[in-house]
């Protein structure tokens, strides 16, 4: 080899040798990732959950939440599905999320059915909670079952059920379900062996729809909320067979009642705005908050929500797709609880008095039972429950909205 290239070859290494050592000093003064400390200020970023796995439980760059955790109760020994409450003795009952039935006690929680039910998709307990109707299952192609309670057993539905809810009581469903090509819509007579069907209506042919039974003669039916279609809303009288649109084509529509079927809540995500009505959406009224129907309940004549702090009401302050996002746990809420007096239009905050350390809720599913609040907080998925102000307890639970 000729001299040169020996030189030549020796100064490269050289500088090979000197960069990798200025670079391995300044790898070493690099400080390391920290969580940002949380702030009071506003945010419209949320904490995201990762695929198949749990969001962190302590939001980034989050506002910190006014709620107390003195304020409120842990009721749940385990990570729920949903919950419900038996209204003549209060007892809260829970399927978690592989399908085992649970009562919630002081102590340790009761089994009251070790059947596991994988994929479950909805739960709709009877208006007095000593039933649960459930789905499961393929969402285009859903499994029925009722959960009684008394008996602390299942009882499977007919195979060809659509979709399904309460009608007039425990006894009776109305039901979707196939008829030769098409889908009919029927009562359901539990109290039959084999269950009766009673005919509605044929042609029923309207897809990802929720229907809502109203005594004596009301169907509700609404597509399921989502941002990619423009959702309606519609009211079959099931004596004359009347069937009118209620509501324009609104992209995004999410129209909920509420688990004491007092009060239906509804979000328009095109601007942020939300809504609640009686029962059978007569005297509506604009809430002052952002209020996600599933976050909401009423006692009274007032309403309480749980109002996420870091979704604002500008939606051009955010590139959230709601409600997808948050139904699809793509993104969590921040939360506070809002009171508002549909009569004196007062806001309140009702928790927020504690000195103690706050926690953070993502709330959900919310019912009000005996002068207390039940709900499940995303964060851990366990039910808790909170005491309502003496200045909203006792207030008829049977009131609804008036103007």
């Amino acid at each position: 080899m000729k001299p040169i290239y020996k030189y030549i070859i020796g100064l490269v290494v050289i500088v090979l040798i000197i960069i990798g050592y200025v670079f391995w000093v300044n790898s070493s003064n690099i400080p390391q990732p920290s969580r940002p400390a949380t702030t009071n200020k506003s945010s419209s970023t949320l904490p995201v959950a990762g695929v198949g796995g749990q969001a962190d439980v302590t939001p980034i760059n989050n506002p910190t939440s006014t709620i107390k955790d003195t304020a409120f109760i842990k009721l749940s020994d385990s990570a729920v599905f949903d919950f419900w409450v038996l209204k003549d003795t209060g007892e809260i009952y829970y399927i978690t999320t592989n399908g085992k039935v649970y009562a919630a006690k002081r102590g340790d929680d009761v089994e009251i059915s070790n059947q596991t039910v994988s994929a479950l998709n909805t739960i709709d307990p009877s208006l007095d909670g000593k039933r649960a109707l459930v789905s499961f299952g393929d969402p285009n192609n859903p499994q029925w079952g009722i959960f009684d309670v008394v008996d602390k057993t299942w009882r499977p539905l007919p195979s060809d059920i659509l979709q399904a809810s309460w009608g007039a009581d425990g006894d009776q469903l109305i039901a979707t379900t196939r008829d030769g090509g098409g889908v009919k819509l029927s009562f359901v007579d539990l109290k039959k062996t084999p269950f009766e069907f009673t005919t509605i209506l044929r042609g029923f042919n309207l897809s990802d729809t929720l229907i809502k039974f109203e005594a004596p003669q009301t169907i509700f039916v609404t597509e399921k909320p989502s941002y990619s279609y423009s959702g309606r809303f519609w009211k079959l009288n099931t004596k004359t067979l009347d069937f009118n649109l209620l509501l324009e084509p609104q992209r995004g529509l999410w129209i909920r009642w509420n688990k004491e079927n007092n009060a239906v809540f509804k979000f328009f995500p095109e601007n942020n705005t939300s809504f609640v009505s009686d029962q059978n959406n007569n005297n509506e009224q604009k809430l002052p908050f952002i209020a996600l129907p599933s976050k909401c309940s009423l006692q009274g004549n007032v309403v309480f929500c749980f109002v996420p702090e870091n979704i604002p009401l500008d939606k051009s302050f955010s590139s959230m797709i709601l409600p997808d996002d948050y139904l699809k746990l793509k993104t969590y809420t921040i939360d506070d609880v809002r009171s508002y007096d549909i009569n004196t239009k007062e806001i309140g905050a009702p928790f927020n008095n504690s000195p103690q350390t706050p926690f953070f809720v993502d709330g959900k599913n919310p019912e009000i039972n005996n002068n207390a609040l039940y709900f499940i907080n995303k964060f851990d998925g366990m039910v808790y429950s909170a005491d309502l102000p003496a200045i909203h307890q006792n207030e008829a639970s049977t009131s609804t909205p008036s103007q």
